[in-house]
């Protein structure tokens, strides 16, 4: 009778857990729809900014000088990472390339916990790090963090430029990091764009 009643508990566990996974794949699918849906009016004002940046350099930059790598700037490698587990290597991948871009001067900034845990396995020195949010309207609170902390050192001359590490998902579904830089601007490309969409 006791092995039968441990059966019994048992079983009600597995209904348990067979609901909370239930839920949370629930979750995750409406986090993913509101996601989508918030993508479509990021893209569109990234558009508008980009055309109203490449209008201004176009009307008041003619002449664009040449970036210089010959002395690449010190610069804080910003690390976007998850919050949760359950994501494979994902977080050690981003940690990873986000180590590679890291020179001398660098400073690796990390959004997400469970990124700061794989850069501490890596042995590497967080210089500021935070939550990544889980829903999109936490977004701008976290953006205008990320803001106020690299403004505060590029003020104080401790760091001239800004790489961004981030995970893109291929055609495949495969999940693969990328590098671009932020600061200093790039300007030729605005210029290019103005130019095609004035045609």
């Amino acid at each position: 009778m006791t092995r039968l009643s441990d059966i019994q508990v048992q079983i009600e566990s597995v209904h348990k857990l067979r609901d909370i996974i239930s839920a949370l794949r629930s979750l995750a699918a409406l986090r993913v729809r509101q996601t989508h849906h918030a993508l479509g009016a990021i893209r569109h004002y990234a558009d508008i900014v980009n055309r109203s940046l490449g209008q201004v350099v176009s009307a008041f930059v003619p002449q664009l000088p040449e970036i210089s790598t010959a002395a690449p700037p010190r610069k804080a490698v910003l690390a976007f990472c998850s919050e949760y587990g359950f994501v494979g290597a994902f977080n050690h991948q981003i940690i990873t390339r986000a180590i590679h871009e890291l020179s001398a001067d660098s400073r690796l900034f990390v959004i997400g916990t469970r990124g700061s845990l794989a850069a501490k396995e890596s042995d590497t020195d967080i210089e500021w790090q935070m939550p990544m949010p889980t829903n999109v309207a936490g977004i701008p609170e976290a953006a205008r963090r990320i803001a106020d902390a690299l403004y505060r050192r590029i003020e104080a001359s401790e760091i001239a430029g800004v790489d961004l590490v981030f995970g893109i998902q291929t055609e495949e579904g495969a999940i693969i990091p990328r590098q671009q830089t932020l600061l200093p601007l790039d300007l030729a490309p605005l210029k290019r764009q103005q130019t095609l969409s004035s045609r």
